[in-house]
């Protein structure tokens, strides 16, 4: 059975003590990803990015397809957390809404499962600055579950 490193990682935060837990994906370690928090409630992920220099366009804020990037990941993240064990999503789609510019440094992003069902969910995403309500970009992804769940 195929094991998702990046659902190992949701697990292991939720049975830790809330240490920020580094992203495992070779692309989320290349913009400081990690796990900061889990709503069960709301089907959420909280991850934190901090990418560095060469994720910057020319005036100085970060480029939109890392931002784009660190939504997906959010969203990837909210909905495999929701997956049984020996689940795991593709994106199918994502619609980036750009808002404000990104500053340079941390990216505080945060996926909701909408809804999820056998082969598809939908999960939105929300870019914002730390210690600030202020949107930077949002997103609408449907993803594809791939896989079989476990046995329960």
């Amino acid at each position: 059975m195929f094991v998702n490193p990046d659902q190992t990682a949701i697990r292991a935060f939720e049975k830790g003590d809330g240490s920020p837990t580094a992203i495992p994906s070779l692309m989320a370690v290349a913009m400081a990803g990690r796990i900061v928090a889990v709503d069960p409630q709301q089907r959420g992920v909280t991850l934190a990015f901090h990418p560095g220099d060469q994720f910057l366009q020319a005036t100085g804020v970060i480029q939109g397809g890392a931002v784009c990037a660190m939504l997906d990941f959010a969203a990837a993240f909210a909905l495999l957390r929701v997956l049984d064990e020996g689940q795991s999503t593709a994106t199918a789609s994502i619609t980036v809404s750009f808002l404000r510019p990104v500053p340079k440094g941390e990216v505080i992003v945060r996926g909701f499962v909408e809804k999820n069902g056998r082969s598809l969910g939908y999960v939105r995403a929300v870019a914002t600055s730390p210690g600030s309500n202020e949107i930077l970009a949002t997103a609408m992804t449907t993803l594809v579950v791939v896989g079989s769940a476990s046995s329960k």
